[in-house]
């Protein structure tokens, strides 16, 4: 998995989920999954490292910081929640 200390430190970041009108904020250190599933919101994962792209959904405004193993920064449509973050 991706250290997610190469990166630097996480900011906090807003994901809007907009076929369900919801808005979180996954604060640092937390992954998209785990705000999602601290939510409620269902959220399929398999690996949770980022390689099997179980927990992938799409990306409608923003762009990805991939963390994972499967996506590449050219990549700006899809998002795997498990260890991804948002620029």
């Amino acid at each position: 998995m991706t250290d997610a200390a190469e990166h630097g430190p996480d900011q906090p970041i807003t994901v809007h989920f907009k076929r369900r009108g919801v808005t979180i904020e996954v604060p640092p250190g937390m992954s998209i999954l785990m705000a999602m599933r601290a939510n409620r919101i269902p959220a399929p994962s398999s690996c949770e490292s980022g390689m099997c792209g179980a927990c992938a959904l799409p990306v409608l405004q923003g762009i990805p910081e991939h963390r994972d193993h499967l996506l590449t920064d050219d990549c700006t449509d899809e998002i795997m929640t498990c260890v991804s973050r948002a620029r």
